[in-house]
């Protein structure tokens, strides 16, 4: 039995060891690859993926499982979990030839490339066709997956990223959020306070050396670890070599610092995973619903909070010139300005969540009603104005603004929005029950923050779904409340 166990872990050893591999492709291939090597790069991934699957999708690893699966109870609750996921993988990977997967990998990489095309021109039509075949290869497989996990094909490819997830539960939870705008966000920009205006421009050397030194205070392992410059910002790897990447906007500073923050909250999540099951599938995180909450509440919850623009102001001023536009006060109104005209990735907390209800119900409208990728800018302008309350004067840089889709990341979008309740109450949970891990952010601080998110978050990986983790850390199932209340307390 024990040996049967022991092998299994040996193969999936393999299996996210080549995984990480890819995760370095992809990485370099938005960061350091030639423009035109993306055909290239598709047939390295998709060998990658077809050497996986073939290690996963095989009669030895059945048969492992098997004799796993009838003897289970004499594994540690840990060993236990990991050979669920592994069962689960092997039945989903079981559902993909590997003529698909050599297709799904081909047509992303067409579709990355488009999308880099028609963002340069700004020419939606550049992507479009891209766009419409990669569509059709991910319905395909949406629908193989389906097959045998028993859901409708949206949901397998929600699967992916939230594991189990129903679309009934994330409508739940987003249709009671959803009244809320555009209304919020008119009374929200009717308090934005006066700031002194950013002005001038800011050079990427000297906001690369912030950026740095901020990683270094907040307790990243620059060591093991490095910060590049991306079209838009990602993490990718696994702790010990994490590469976090983001955009330096040169007229205002604090958006590439809040995109950092962002990625931040993904890489210390990374680096903070158990390393006793390393390469293992329950050493991963908990899905991405629990990724996108760490990383909102680095970024927003902590990021655009009044102690953090206390601490980061000394830092501004010793960067940068104009002393008077970096004061806690004049830092504080710009990251908690209210402005739906801006994109998602430099959303004030407010607008961000109508950004994500936005995106959500066109990927729905993708899977379940045929939507075309021609007939995505007319939706897209109309629910920007029921959800966002302005009308958009550049559809095309507006819809192309994400590169999620491009990448085949469908079922994803609405892991932000879970993401942002999660954050919202956890942050409400921690300031009744541990408001001194607050203390200290005004000056520097954040070591007690850290640690208990590593003791009782990070640590556990994948041993508990996400519903079970929200509910052990906050005492409460994922509710909306906390994010309506933090959002209209904070901009009354």
């Amino acid at each position: 039995m024990q040996n049967a166990y022991e092998e299994l872990e040996a193969i999936f050893r393999k299996v996210l060891i080549l995984r990480s591999v890819k995760s370095l492709l992809r990485w370099d291939a938005e960061v350091m690859m030639p423009q035109k090597s993306h055909l290239l790069r598709a047939q390295q991934l998709s060998t990658l993926q077809t050497l996986t699957q073939e290690l996963v999708f095989s009669s030895k690893v059945a048969r492992l499982l098997k004799i796993v699966d009838a003897q289970k109870a004499l594994l540690n609750p840990w060993q236990q979990v990991n050979v669920a996921l592994m069962q689960h993988q092997y039945q989903s990977l079981s559902s993909l030839p590997p003529k698909l997967i050599f297709k799904l990998d081909k047509a992303i990489r067409i579709a990355e490339s488009a999308w880099f095309d028609a963002r340069a021109d700004n020419n939606y039509k550049l992507f479009a066709n891209a766009f419409d075949a990669l569509l059709k290869v991910y319905r395909e497989k949406a629908n193989r997956l389906a097959e045998h996990l028993g859901c409708s094909p949206y949901e397998a490819l929600m699967d992916e990223y939230d594991p189990g997830r129903k679309q009934s539960t994330v409508d739940n939870l987003l249709n009671q959020v959803k009244p809320h705008y555009p209304g919020i966000i008119q009374k929200a920009q009717a308090r934005n306070l006066a700031s002194t205006p950013i002005i001038g421009r800011y050079r990427k050397r000297t906001q690369y050396a912030l950026c740095r030194e901020l990683l270094r205070l907040l307790h990243f392992p620059m060591d093991q670890g490095r910060l590049d410059e991306s079209v838009h910002p990602f993490t990718e790897g696994i702790a010990q070599d994490i590469r976090i990447t983001t955009i330096f906007n040169r007229e205002n500073p604090l958006q590439t610092l809040m995109g950092l923050m962002h990625e931040l909250g993904h890489a210390l999540y990374d680096n903070g995973l158990p390393l006793a099951y390393r390469f293992q599938l329950v050493g991963k995180d908990g899905g991405m619903l629990i990724h996108e909450g760490v990383a909102l509440f680095w970024e927003k919850m902590l990021g655009c909070s009044q102690a953090f623009a206390t601490w980061l102001s000394h830092h501004m001023q010793a960067h940068f010139e104009h002393p008077e536009i970096w004061t806690p006060e004049n830092i504080f109104s710009h990251l908690t300005k209210v402005d739906p005209t801006l994109i998602r990735i430099e959303a004030d907390e407010v607008c961000y969540m109508g950004h994500i209800i936005l995106r959500y119900e066109i990927e729905k409208a993708l899977f379940n009603d045929g939507l075309m990728a021609k007939d995505i800018p007319e939706l897209w302008r109309e629910k920007t104005v029921s959800l966002l309350g302005y009308h958009p004067q550049n559809l095309t840089q507006d819809c192309l603004q994400d590169i999620h889709w491009a990448h085949g990341y469908f079922g994803y979008f609405h892991t932000y929005g879970l993401g942002f309740l999660f954050a919202a109450q956890l942050f409400e949970f921690l300031h009744q029950h541990h408001p001194q891990v607050f203390t200290g952010i005004a000056n520097g601080s954040f070591m007690p923050l850290l640690d208990w998110f590593k003791e009782n978050l990070f640590q556990w990986g994948a041993r508990f779904d996400a519903d079970v983790l929200i509910t052990q850390l906050t005492q409460s199932p994922l509710q909306t409340q906390p994010f309506i209340t933090y959002l209209q307390e904070k901009y009354r």
